[in-house]
């Protein structure tokens, strides 16, 4: 520690663990693991077994509301189940299923948000505290600058300039970015930043295409 170019730091899940004994034990490889199925969408949120890069319509089938954005993985980080890519994820434990939104609301801007999360209290949410926040689809407006208002450090557990290496992700800056602390991170360390400004998959296609 800290991971570097020359200090490679190997990871494995425990089901891949579990699947390495299987295969050790009765010759053939484990073709099912546990998943959770979660989100405001799902009538039953559970725990379920799931064929490793299943259909995704079979695995949510009758558990769903109508109109739902279902996601194989994180909301933060995780593909849309749509198309060709509506399989789970090998790598994924979890699909999420939110409200899918349409992102144009009228006079938007003009409205008080009492059920819309905010990091920098500037919704009338803050003070009415509701128990909890149902997030969709929408992202509330278009890109935005990187402003250096302190809330990505409150997010983020490392200890690095966050801005400064949002900024040379973004423009490609490598050398900057590794001295930033970029081979620190991994995708899911920037998820959190979506919520205020940044789109991550921009984020994390610089970043791998740096490495």
């Amino acid at each position: 520690y800290p991971v570097n170019l020359k200090r490679i730091a190997w990871t494995i899940g425990y089901q891949d663990i579990i699947s390495i004994g299987y295969l050790l034990e009765h010759n053939f490889l484990r073709t099912h693991k546990l998943i959770a199925l979660a989100g405001p969408s799902v009538f039953n949120p559970s725990l379920i077994k799931a064929r490793i890069s299943g259909n995704i319509d079979e695995l949510t089938a009758g558990k769903l509301e109508t109109g739902s954005r279902v996601i194989s993985g994180s909301v933060l980080y995780g593909h849309a189940s749509e198309g060709v890519m509506n399989y789970l994820g090998f790598y994924d434990s979890l699909i999420s299923a939110i409200p899918d939104q349409a992102n144009d609301i009228f006079l938007n801007w003009l409205m008080p948000g009492s059920k819309l999360h905010s990091k920098l209290n500037v919704f009338i949410s803050s003070f009415l505290k509701p128990s909890n926040f149902i997030f969709n689809t929408s992202v509330n407006g278009g890109d935005r600058a990187i402003v250096p208002v302190g809330s990505y450090d409150e997010v983020l557990p490392m200890d690095i300039l966050v801005p400064q290496l949002l900024k040379a992700l973004v423009v490609g800056d490598r050398e900057q970015a590794v001295d930033l602390g970029m081979l620190e991170l991994a995708p899911e360390d920037l998820a959190e930043i979506l919520f205020f400004q940044l789109k991550l998959k921009l984020l994390t296609q610089c970043m791998f295409g740096m490495v």
